[in-house]
Parts: C-alpha cells; structure tokens; sequence
C-alpha cells in the first residue's frame, strides 16, 4: 500500500523533502534561480523536482505567497496570464 502524501512513482524521494517548510523551499528555488541567471521561478521548481526526483504536482503546497507572486509576474512578462490574473498554484 503506497504512502500517504507520497506519488507512487517518487517512494523513493529524499525525506528531507517532505520536512522542508514553505520559506526553506523559496529559498531553495531563490539559490537555484540565482545560480542559473536566467532561470525562471517555473523552471527553478521544474530544476529542483528533477534533482529530487519529485512530482512535481507535489511541491504545490511548498511554494509561498512570495514565490507565487513571483511566478505570476513572470508569467504575465511572458503573456501567459492577464494583467492582474492569478496562477492557480
């Protein structure tokens, strides 16, 4: 019987993961994003599951009101949401 909370794909996943709060995974995707210049906030996340071997349906609950603030002004940059619109994250 898989584990509550954990894709059956990824069982395999760091259990530091699972203990990380909110602020400490901004702040892991603020270090990915800084290290790779022109990374977006989506492709840091992206980045990081893949190191991890996370799902990446997963990390919704991880990212702050800070980082979704974040990706949402990327995204409008980009003309992927209207002005004022929001990401469902």
């Amino acid at each position: 019987m898989p584990e509550l909370g954990v894709c059956s794909a990824h069982r395999n996943t760091p259990q530091d993961f699972y203990i990380m709060n909110a602020k400490q995974f901004s702040l892991k995707i603020e270090q990915i994003k800084r290290e790779n210049g022109d990374m977006s906030y989506m492709d840091a996340i992206l980045f990081y599951c893949d190191q991890q071997k996370i799902d990446p349906a997963e990390v919704g609950k991880y990212v702050s009101k800070s980082l979704k603030e974040k990706i949402t002004i990327e995204a409008q940059g980009l003309n992927l949401v209207e002005k004022g619109g929001t990401l469902p994250l």
